[in-house]
């Protein structure tokens, strides 16, 4: 049977651009502000509410993840006004008493970072390592690069972030990085999307880019997508990307084991005429879903089959509503709506 994704609950926030789950709880991004809504013990969904506001005091934050393992939360900054540099914000967790909650830690900002674009924890068995999409200029008037960069805050986690500088820095993508994904099955590799329309899959231990999804080592032109890519996720053994192309591709990584590329990818989804904002997938019993947002929309891809359902709104609500962000949690789906509302939705069969 088809299934769809019925609104649940609503809890009215900012503009939320990015959110991250951390079992427990669901944070969302409100500007320059870290909002924490904590799941209802019980089905109502009547319950929610904020926990705790976490403040950029310069910055807008556009981008987050977490470290489970090391109880990291990574936030990326976009200055509010002209003057300081970018920032990447590292917040941990506070057990005082019975409070429970996330503390500001420090941040990474160095002169040469003009723009951090997304960040992604990695390599967890090794640290609290991370990855980011920034374009670095070394001195005023110099070329812009764009890259994927690696830093470890293992030891400086719980002290002063102001000397961390990356592990290293990927210069490959030609134009701006926007998005960062696990590898699925490997802790020690990661992936990267650019508006170069261009994937590139990269290990934290090799000094390069090891492997390219659309042909074997990046031959000259070759794309991932026909547009910029904009978004991606890891499932199962598969990587899910989507751009401005309006199509949905399905990349399977244990291909990889055999050259340093992908050729072509395992299934490709269009979604016609409506441009992808950002996709989360779940593995579920009977096939991966794919929860899509797009220009015009929320939309629930069952990948077995192709089918795509529209979700579920009041008709108080527009249909056509783009969502920043999307997360499968245990509690269904949140997404934070540009109408200013943190949504959650459940799967219900059709």
């Amino acid at each position: 049977r088809s299934r769809s994704l019925s609104l649940t609950h609503t809890h009215t926030v900012a503009l939320a651009l990015s959110l991250s789950y951390t079992h427990t709880h669901t944070l969302s991004l409100a500007n320059a502000s870290l909002r924490l809504v904590h799941p209802p013990r019980q089905t109502t969904h009547h319950d929610h509410q904020e926990l705790q506001r976490l403040a950029l005091e310069r910055h807008y934050a556009c981008s987050a993840d977490l470290s489970q393992k090391h109880g990291a939360l990574l936030l990326c900054g976009v200055a509010r006004e002209a003057g300081p540099a970018p920032c990447v914000a590292l917040c941990t967790r506070t057990h005082a008493h019975t409070e429970w909650g996330w503390q500001l830690r420090g941040q990474i900002s160095r002169p040469e970072m003009k723009i951090v674009t997304c960040v992604k924890a990695i390599a967890e068995e090794r640290g609290c390592f991370f990855a980011t999409g920034e374009q670095i200029s070394s001195s005023i008037g110099a070329a812009r690069r764009e890259c994927v960069c690696i830093y470890d805050v293992t030891q400086t986690m719980s002290s002063s972030l102001a000397g961390a500088a990356p592990l290293a820095v990927y210069a490959d993508h030609l134009e701006i990085v926007t998005c960062i994904a696990a590898h699925p099955t490997d802790p020690a590799c990661f992936f990267s999307g650019s508006k170069d329309s261009t994937i590139r899959c990269w290990d934290s231990r090799v000094e390069h880019s090891v492997a390219f999804l659309g042909g074997s080592n990046a031959p000259a032109g070759a794309k991932s997508h026909a547009g910029m890519i904009t978004c991606l996720d890891a499932c199962g053994y598969h990587v899910i990307s989507a751009g401005l192309d309006q199509q949905i591709l399905l990349w399977d990584v244990r291909q990889l084991r055999q050259s340093a590329g992908i050729q072509a990818p395992a299934g490709v989804v269009p979604l016609e005429q409506q441009a992808i904002l950002k996709i989360a997938a779940l593995e579920g019993g009977k096939g991966m879903l794919v929860a899509v947002s797009s220009v015009k929309g929320l939309f629930l891809l069952r990948l077995s089959d192709q089918k795509v359902v529209r979700a579920q709104l009041p008709s108080n609500r527009p249909n056509f509503l783009p969502y920043h962000d999307v997360k499968w949690s245990s509690e269904g789906l949140w997404a934070a709506g540009e109408d200013r509302t943190l949504d959650l939705f459940q799967i219900l069969p059709e």
